[in-house]
């Protein structure tokens, strides 16, 4: 018999998580199908779930996991359970500090609640129950590394495609649009919509003139500039007296006629 095990019913409440960086396998879906099949297994009725869509789990401030602890397991009129059961430690977080981790997993032993990692299963013996304690460690260093190591990954490949002239992010400059470019021969395929992103990881992003009222206003702030007879908060009080709308909206001003004209973006230059 499981060590877990008695003869009568146990409860559970359950977390889910998945960040934008996970794989598809490790979705809530799937967790939940996971963690509720293992339920039945062991006879424990799952009485609440709550879940994280595209949470880091570099931290503890994620809404679903929050409710947990506050509306569950730290709630004294919350109803009554056994357990906490998480797919694996990688959802239950990847903290920087594995101590942060052990620390919530503590609160909830002082709440009465064990944590189950549904992956792993029930420990059958005391012993075995301290060799999980062990494994858990050496995991939630590892969950870290991970996200270290992806992080890495991430910054180098934005590097290696900025180098190349191309965008990695970011909002286009007041008058350019984003133009998305082939996966292969980077020929450009269409102007991207405000808040769109890329569905292919091998395409790529470059800014182009808009074409609008907004790449008029550029063309005539550098032009004005250059005049000789101009200066910048002259070209702003213009703009102002026509109710030409200034970047991020609002007034004209010094500084955003600066910031344009400083900007190596306008002169085809990407840093």
């Amino acid at each position: 018999m499981s060590f877990l095990k008695t003869t009568s019913s146990k409860k559970a409440v359950a977390g889910y998580r998945h960040s934008a960086e996970d794989a598809q396998e490790n979705s809530v879906p799937l967790q939940r199908e996971f963690v509720r099949a293992f339920a039945k297994k062991h006879n424990i009725e799952i009485i609440h779930e709550e879940a994280d869509e595209g949470e880091s789990g570099l931290t503890a401030n994620r809404p679903g996991f929050r409710r947990l602890f506050d509306n569950w397991i730290l709630n004294p009129d919350a109803p009554s359970f056994d357990y906490v059961l998480i797919y694996d430690v990688s959802r239950w977080g990847r903290f920087e500090d594995a101590d942060e981790a052990g620390y919530y997993e503590f609160q909830c032993r002082q709440a009465g609640k064990q944590v189950i990692y549904a992956r792993r299963g029930l420990p059958e013996s005391e012993e075995q129950k301290g060799m999980f304690q062990v494994q858990t460690a050496f995991e939630r260093w590892m969950s870290f590394q991970y996200v270290k190591k992806l992080s890495e990954d991430v910054i180098r490949g934005c590097l290696e495609i900025s180098g190349q002239g191309y965008s990695v992010g970011g909002h286009a400059p007041y008058g350019m649009a984003r133009m998305l470019l082939s996966a292969g021969d980077r020929k450009p395929i269409r102007i991207m919509k405000s808040g769109e992103r890329k569905s292919v990881a091998n395409e790529r992003i470059t800014f182009v003139p808009k074409g609008d009222q907004t790449t008029e206003v550029v063309k005539r702030i550098f032009s004005r500039f250059l005049a000789a007879d101009s200066d910048i908060n002259e070209i702003a009080r213009e703009l102002n007296e026509e109710e030409i709308p200034a970047a991020n909206g609002g007034e004209w001003h010094r500084g955003k006629i600066y910031h344009i004209l400083r900007n190596p973006t306008y002169k085809g230059t990407l840093i």
